[in-house]
């Protein structure tokens, strides 16, 4: 049988290997085929299931035969106990003997024993086989007298054995184990046969089409030969091998079309980031050549306009100046709008005083206003927090864009700069700059805030401009998670406004003035400027004022004669030099001469009256304009009280810095730059060293060690740049263990990535050209501060 299945397993194999071709590696490894395992478990199952069955025959026919020994035992025990008890009773032991050995003649018996009544054992016959099944029967020999009593004469005990039973039980198990396996095998090779006929050749066949299938036979539809049309689950799986042969068609088509698209976008993006990395580098190099003879001009002019000129010249120097800064914007411009769109620009949050924010920010355009005449007025309501989390740089720019754009269109009026809590969004703070100008046509005002495109194609001709800072103010309203819009009517002028989520900084807000001296106090108003003035009496109001408003000289005059109650304070918006102005003044003065009122003028700077004018004309305090509305506070306070009653905490007040000569090591290969720094050193009262390249820097730098307090070093130099140059004035201090000197870069490159790399040099800062007066102060300031501390 072993043979059998050893044969056929060999010619399941061979067809597999040479009719259907299955793979080598396949065939390499324990290969079990289905008709093969099929034919195994059969027989398996079979095997186990007939040792059962012959087990359970067995065991039935080995209780029969213990039952039909147990019976012809007790036959014989039947039969032969009475002659056996009387031959006991005669005491004829012979005659016992020859019954007992007839006993022995019976099939399967093998001994019998005899005891007395005692248990005394008085005879055996026979054998007892120790490695034989026996069964014993034991009974008792009772004697019948003639009165019919019986009488215990002794015991009976004969023994028989299973073995010819059990030989006849195994014969009769081998004989029917062959016959059961024998139709098994039978059965089993049949169901092979048809499982391969039926299903193990088409599978093999499928394996076949499978391991050969390759990307051009993909399109041949696989078939079997079978004469069942029927369906079943081959015909589910072909069906399925097929399906998924058209799926890895589409697939692979999909793919391919994928991969070109893939390799299109990898040259379009290859190409995309060469262009902008050569539009930012063209950038980096036109901000650079651009800015260093920027630096020479302008730097030159403000030198220029500090001498003794006449008025043409002033102002011709005067447009020099603002043309060079006019052109500086567009370039900052420019860059600030190439770092939005390349995803470089970064906030730098830190804590925002809005108030001196906004004062800066007047400050800058008050010669602006002096020049239009255009009103600005300026606001931050109370309801603001003056310390917020912010950068303050963005803030600014927003703001002066937004300034700057107003007086571009505004010829006459005023402008209104407020911060106040949003209404709609009370977490989001809520600027706003309003003008009086032309105003924009509806069409327009949706492609407001893209770049390069403004209110008219002839606009940026007419206004000049590039166009970009409303679109700078979208890209950074925008990162700071805020809301930019304009609300504009042609000829009503426009507002624009931004909407940012407000961060409130943890430290305390300043002190303000005491408000209670204000409270029940008479004030006259005088302004023509009727926003301001209706902004200033609400304020007023708000602190507890009685307020009379004026909008012309005669309005004002008229309220001097008829008011019941005497003014405690008047305020006045007036030209001094005017004769009208001081006439009005003058005749003020004649009342308040009997009532002590204090008189307060806002004007012009180029208005703005010297002590002589204020003492003879008895003005009590000139406020420049534009003026914040909440500044009033402070002077109302300062001019009625007299003194200024504001609490100062500690950490307000700031120390100022003593005026000590540096020395300073001023690192420029660019000889008119080194002119002009030199000179603006020079004009501020310090001492300069020169080097023209980064060589000659470490050089002094390594002789002056202990006399330079600050370099500024140019980034681009021939022979060793700033860098190289920072690095190795840093080795030589470690070396030598000597105090490092502070070194500020001086560079005409504007983008952040060089601000890092000159950080990571050992620098402690950057100053961009063209220098900024402003930004240089600063710095010279805080070198002083920490020499002071130091000594």
């Amino acid at each position: 049988m072993l043979l059998c299945v050893r044969k056929h397993k060999f010619l399941i194999d061979i067809y597999q290997a040479q009719y259907l071709g299955v793979n080598n590696t396949i065939m390499q490894k324990k290969y079990w085929s289905i008709a093969y395992r099929l034919l195994v478990s059969a027989l398996l199952v079979s095997s186990f299931v007939t040792s059962i069955a012959v087990g359970l025959l067995l065991w039935r026919e080995y209780d029969s035969s213990i039952e039909v020994i147990n019976k012809q035992l007790s036959i014989v025990y039947k039969s032969s106990a009475p002659s056996i008890a009387l031959s006991i009773w005669d005491l004829d032991y012979e005659n016992t003997r020859v019954q007992l050995e007839g006993i022995l003649h019976y099939p399967n018996i093998v001994a019998v024993e005899l005891y007395l009544e005692d248990d005394s054992s008085l005879m055996k016959l026979g054998t007892f086989p120790k490695n034989q099944t026996t069964v014993t029967e034991e009974e008792k020999l009772y004697f019948t007298d003639k009165n019919g009593e019986r009488i215990l004469v002794g015991k009976l005990k004969i023994t028989g054995s299973l073995e010819s039973a059990s030989e006849q039980l195994i014969g009769n198990a081998q004989l029917t184990l062959v016959a059961v396996l024998l139709m098994t095998l039978l059965l089993s090779l049949l169901t092979v046969w048809l499982v391969n006929q039926l299903l193990t050749r088409h599978i093999l066949h499928i394996v076949h089409f499978t391991n050969n299938l390759t990307v051009e036979g993909l399109k041949e539809t696989l078939t079997l030969r079978r004469s069942n049309k029927q369906s079943d689950e081959l015909t589910l799986l072909v069906e399925s091998v097929n399906n998924m042969r058209q799926k890895l068609l589409v697939d692979i088509q999909q793919r391919e079309d994928m991969e070109k698209i893939v390799a299109e976008d990898k040259v379009r993006e290859a190409y995309i980031l060469a262009r902008e990395k050569a539009k930012s580098d063209f950038l980096a190099m036109m901000s650079h050549e651009m800015r260093t003879p920027m630096n020479a001009v302008i730097g030159l002019s403000e030198l220029l306009s500090e001498t003794k000129l006449n008025e043409q010249q002033r102002h011709y120097n005067n447009a020099v100046l603002l043309s060079g800064q006019n052109l500086l914007g567009v370039i900052n411009d420019v860059l600030d709008y190439s770092k939005i769109e390349s995803g470089k620009m970064e906030l730098d949050i830190v804590d925002l005083n809005l108030k001196e924010l906004l004062t800066d920010i007047r400050d800058i355009f008050t010669p602006k206003v002096e020049e239009t005449g255009v009103e600005m007025l300026c606001s931050l309501e109370t309801s603001v927090p003056v310390f917020i989390h912010g950068d303050p740089l963005r803030f600014r720019q927003i703001i002066m864009n937004f300034i700057s754009n107003a007086f571009k269109f505004t010829k006459e009026g005023e402008i209104i700069l407020g911060v106040k809590a949003d209404p709609s969004r009370p977490d989001n703070i809520y600027i706003y700059v309003q003008d009086t100008g032309m105003g924009i046509d509806s069409e327009r005002l949706e492609g407001i805030f893209n770049a390069f495109e403004q209110e008219k194609s002839s606009t940026s001709r007419k206004f000049g401009g590039t166009g970009l800072g409303l679109s700078i103010n979208s890209k950074l309203v925008e990162l700071m998670k805020g809301e930019i819009g304009v609300d504009s009517e042609v000829g009503q002028g426009s507002r624009f406004w931004c909407s940012i989520p407000l961060v409130r900084s943890h430290l305390l807000e300043p002190a303000v003035a005491n408000l209670r001296s204000l409270e029940r106090k008479r004030l006259l108003l005088m302004d023509a400027q009727v926003t301001y003035c209706s902004m200033a009496e609400q304020q007023a109001r708000d602190w507890g004022m009685i307020v009379d408003v004026a909008n012309s000289e005669f309005e004002a005059l008229k309220l001097l004669e008829t008011s019941e109650a005497d003014y405690d304070l008047i305020v006045l918006d007036v030209k001094i030099s005017s004769d009208s102005s001081s006439n009005l003044i003058k005749q003020i003065k004649k009342k308040k001469m009997k009532t002590g009122s204090k008189i307060v003028v806002l004007t012009a700077m180029r208005y703005l009256p010297n002590s002589e004018t204020t003492s003879q004309l008895g003005i009590n305090e000139a406020i420049i304009k534009p003026a914040l509305v909440s500044d009033l506070s402070e002077v109302f306070v300062r001019v009625l009280v007299g003194k200024n009653t504001s609490i100062k905490r500690p950490e307000e007040s700031k120390k100022a810095s003593r005026n000590i000569s540096l020395l300073i090591l001023i690192v420029e290969d660019n000889k008119v730059n080194q002119m002009v720094i030199k000179a603006t050193l020079e004009k501020l009262g310090h001492q300069c060293l020169i080097a023209n390249d980064g060589i000659e820097s470490v050089e002094l730098s390594m002789e002056h060690s202990h006399k330079i307090d600050l370099i500024l070093m140019d980034y681009e130099m021939p022979n060793m740049n700033g860098l190289q140059a920072t690095e190795k004035i840093r080795t030589f201090e470690k070396s030598k263990k000597t105090k490092a000197i502070p070194i500020y870069a001086l560079t005409a490159h504007a983008l952040e990535e060089y601000r890092h790399l000159c950080i990571e040099a050992g620098m402690d800062g950057v100053l961009t050209k063209p220098l900024i007066r402003k930004e240089l102060t600063r710095v010279l300031e805080q070198i002083s501060d920490k020499l002071l501390i130091v000594e």
